[in-house]
């Protein structure tokens, strides 16, 4: 589920910098953007090389294994399913900070940068988290199948207009 909705927000990141013309909202080594050149085969969309897909493959999987059975518990007076999405977001930005200082992830936007993180857990890695546990907690699996496989029909919808057809992304 998590994958799916990556996708989803790297398609969105891609289109803004086509739209944008000087950089997407986070891109990684390989891509310069001032040219539009690409120096990597590992590239599968200007924010996405093949590292960081594999990671965001797992990850969804890895996190909704520390859930806990019982959707209901709260941990420390608060609801679990909220909690560890915000904890295991909050980690992931920190995560891209560590990145972002290393040079292996680009921010050109202070609004969106290690000194504005609020934004990256609000409108990136929570979200993400979120959507995950909602899969995750559904009651049958084929729910989740139908929910994951149309979420990854609009991605593949996405990419054969705007990669394929349009050659935009």
């Amino acid at each position: 589920a998590l994958y799916s909705l990556q996708w989803f927000f790297e398609i969105l990141n891609a289109l803004f910098f086509h739209f944008h013309g000087t950089s997407a909202l986070w891109t990684v080594p390989g891509v310069n953007t001032a040219t539009g050149t690409v120096n990597t085969s590992y590239l599968l969309t200007v924010g996405l090389n093949i590292e960081i897909s594999l990671m965001f493959l797992f990850l969804g999987l890895t996190c909704a294994r520390f859930l806990p059975k019982d959707k209901t518990k709260k941990i420390l007076g608060i609801p679990n399913r909220p909690l560890l999405a915000s904890f295991f977001a909050a980690l992931c930005v920190l995560i891209e900070i560590v990145l972002n200082l290393w040079d292996v992830l680009i921010w050109e936007y202070p609004w969106w940068s290690r000194s504005n993180p609020i934004l990256i857990f609000l409108l990136a890695y929570f979200p993400l988290m979120f959507f995950a546990f909602r899969v995750h907690d559904m009651a049958s699996l084929k729910r989740k199948v139908i929910v994951v496989s149309s979420m990854f029909a609009v991605d593949a919808v996405l990419l054969i207009i705007f990669m394929g057809v349009l050659s935009w992304i």
